[in-house]
């Protein structure tokens, strides 16, 4: 028998539909995330997402499911973008296929604005659950990149859902 969290946490999976890698999140993909998958209703977001960064979350804050990543042995691996005041942000999040409680979260990359510098980070990842990120940041939107701001690194799934991090 099913209990009311396995139909919310089924629910909730069903907003991710699965890819094929490799897949590259860049400040444009929100746009065809958002035209293909059906919002989060407001149960889904108190549930799963606040939970994930309570305190972070006001009236201009905007969640957008954008998929999941092939079927894992013993973790389900979401990603979904958060929208909020000047920050728009990707984020990774595993959870165990048995309990359905979150083992991981990282934020892969999007668009920032921190004192003033404007930071974008594209993520790509991988078949082998490897997300390679490269970040910079430029004065504002009109102004150049300045590629001397530029880092690289890496996030990988483990495969029990831990996600490790290193600079590259």
């Amino acid at each position: 028998m099913l209990s009311d969290l396995d139909l919310t946490f089924d629910h909730y999976l069903s907003y991710f539909p699965e890819v094929e890698l490799p897949v590259i999140l860049s400040d444009e993909s929100p746009h065809t995330f958002d035209r293909h998958n059906i919002p989060f209703p407001a149960h889904i977001i108190e549930t799963f997402l606040v939970t994930i960064d309570p305190g972070a979350i006001d009236e201009f804050t905007e969640y957008v499911p954008c998929f999941r990543l092939p079927d894992q042995a013993e973790f389900h691996a979401l990603i979904y973008w958060k929208a909020g005041l000047l920050d728009y942000q990707f984020h990774l999040v595993t959870y165990d296929k048995k309990s359905f409680k979150m083992i991981d979260h990282a934020t892969l990359g999007g668009v920032q604005s921190v004192n003033n510098k404007l930071t974008r980070s594209v993520a790509t990842i991988d078949e082998d659950l490897i997300i390679h990120v490269v970040k910079g940041e430029s004065a504002d939107e009109e102004s150049p990149y300045d590629a001397s701001s530029t880092v690289s690194y890496h996030f990988e799934i483990l495969p029990g859902g831990q996600i490790i991090s290193s600079i590259s």
